[in-house]
């Protein structure tokens, strides 16, 4: 019998507020033992000293420090998806459309079982998630609600997503490390429309 692989996906997004013009949906991809994977960023978040906040929350050296270091220390243990849309935009079929996308990219194959984590989803939101995307064909657990609080892989998550709009509303250093990002092969924009 063929084991299937186990692909883990982090959500969040950002851009929902009025003074954004696009929205940023981010899922981060991991295949490998996600525990040992949470201890390597809490140790760059204490290294870094960003800690648990929240990317607006952190200062503008704490989060370059923070993604430097996943880069460095990076070794492809993650793969960062993200898409860009030019607002108004309904966001739901965004989240579908990017994890979609990103869990397909990865699967080797049709043996694997994806479980996906969405930031601040409630249960019903998730429910309609895990609907959808089994619509579109992904074979996956039920879509979770995690927060960031707790889970650092959301805060990675979130960090990349505050990463790719800061660099695309034109803070020059974020600009520069998604770019380092993306010529690494650790973030791949999704180049698909809704």
């Amino acid at each position: 019998m063929v084991q299937k692989q186990k692909i883990y996906c982090y959500v969040d997004e950002t851009g929902q507020d009025v003074g954004s013009p696009f929205f940023v949906v981010v899922a981060v991809i991991s295949s490998g033992d996600q525990n040992q994977l949470r201890e390597i960023l809490e140790d760059i978040e204490k290294e870094t000293k960003i800690f648990k906040r929240k990317w607006y929350r952190a200062g503008h050296e704490q989060r370059q420090g923070f993604l430097n270091s996943v880069i460095q220390k990076n070794g492809l243990f993650v793969t960062v998806f993200y898409q860009q849309y030019k607002k108004p935009v309904l966001y739901f079929s965004l989240w579908v459309e990017v994890i979609y996308n990103a869990i397909i990219k990865v699967a080797k194959g049709d043996e694997y079982i994806a479980k996906i984590f969405v930031d601040g989803i409630d249960r019903k939101k998730a429910a309609e998630l895990t609907g959808s995307l089994r619509l579109r064909g992904l074979k996956l657990t039920l879509v979770q609600g995690r927060r960031d609080e707790t889970d650092a892989l959301i805060r990675l998550a979130d960090r990349w997503a505050g990463c790719v709009r800061s660099g695309k509303e034109g803070d020059t250093d974020l600009k520069r490390i998604l770019s380092i990002a993306e010529k690494s092969g650790m973030v791949t924009e999704i180049k698909t429309t809704p």
